[in-house]
């Protein structure tokens, strides 16, 4: 599948060529079917439960916030298309945003580019810090994920297993939820407020 160059869909990650592998040797907590299998999910594997936060909320600098808002607004104003990209930082705080093309080029889904996730994946590595969450905007709807938000995140949960941020612009004021996302369910939801 793929290479490092095109255009990847989140059902094809660029996370294939950017050294990340899938996990293996999971084995399910007692009370889960050992022959339970995720829905979609690369590869079928056993259910996995979030990961483990030390019971810490994902957190987030006013600035990188802002900067995640202006871009997504941005995005929205140029061409009426959701914006994306990763955030990153340490210990559950976000300290940096990074912009993704988004190659479907569309206002009702997102298709990271592939040349422009790798380009962020070495950036985070060369920097010391942890890739915590994948963000998009929804230029009409609430901070939800969508089925389609979901099913993606399922797909690629064997690659990438922290939070997925949902911006929306439906209001005035933009505002930004994070989920954890497994197995086609909603696991977690939290308000991202700046510290």
């Amino acid at each position: 599948m793929g290479g490092t160059t095109g255009t990847y869909s989140l059902r094809c990650p660029a996370y294939i060529g950017g050294g990340l592998e899938p996990r293996t040797g999971y084995q399910p907590p007692s009370g889960l079917p050992h022959s339970a299998k995720a829905s979609g999910a690369v590869g079928g594997s056993f259910p996995r439960p979030p990961p483990q936060r030390n019971g810490e909320m994902l957190r987030i600098t006013a600035k990188v916030l802002e900067e995640m808002f202006d871009h997504c607004k941005e995005e929205r104003e140029k061409t009426g298309n959701e914006a994306c990209g990763y955030l990153a930082g340490k210990n559950g705080l976000i300290t940096r945003a990074f912009q993704i093309p988004n190659d479907a080029q569309s206002p009702t889904f997102y298709e990271m580019n592939s040349g422009g996730q790798l380009k962020c994946q070495k950036e985070i590595r060369l920097e010391g810090l942890e890739h915590l969450a994948n963000y998009h905007s929804h230029v009409a709807t609430q901070a939800y994920p969508s089925k389609r938000d979901i099913d993606n995140a399922t797909q690629t949960q064997e690659y990438f297993d922290g939070y997925y941020v949902v911006v929306t612009l439906e209001n005035s004021m933009p505002q930004a939820k994070a989920f954890i996302i497994r197995d086609g369910s909603v696991l977690q939801e939290e308000d991202l407020i700046p510290e």
